[in-house]
């Protein structure tokens, strides 16, 4: 790959394409390019998604996105959204995510489809105004800093 090419790869899907993954329910995938690692979304299933990395020779320890946004522009991470896969997690759990995503300088935030009812609360409840309702058909338009 070249340095100004970007590649995306699809970790995660229902849709068949390479016959050595898995599919399942549920979208990951990576992009690579212009000095960073992306992934976007986790799939359903976390231990699916690590398997298929490994069989696609694409190493977790090289995400860092969130990281290095906080490098490029510390303590101005404009929004985080997402699917966070906490439906199932206790309240010390959520408020780790929290309280890292805090730490991280995340001004708005717009959960989705798999937080969690209660745990989205937690998230509108930290962020109050800066909460984004993210549901299907919204549109966000964010202000870039200059």
């Amino acid at each position: 790959m070249e340095s100004d090419d970007i590649e995306i790869t699809v970790l995660y899907n229902d849709i068949p394409g390479d016959t050595r993954l898995e599919t399942a329910h549920g979208l990951a995938c990576l992009i690579e390019g212009k000095g960073s690692t992306i992934l976007f979304d986790t799939g359903g299933d976390g231990h699916l998604l690590l398997d298929n990395m490994r069989k696609l020779g694409k190493d977790p320890k090289r995400i860092d996105i969130v990281q290095r946004a906080g490098e490029i522009r510390p303590g101005e991470i404009a929004v985080t959204l997402g699917g966070f896969h906490l439906k199932d997690s206790d309240e010390s759990k959520v408020n780790a995510v929290i309280k890292a995503l805090k730490d991280l300088g995340v001004k708005k935030m717009g959960c989705s489809h798999c937080t969690g009812g209660p745990q989205t609360e937690m998230f509108q409840k930290t962020w109050q105004n800066d909460f984004i309702p993210f549901g299907c058909g919204a549109t966000l338009r964010l202000e870039l800093p200059q």
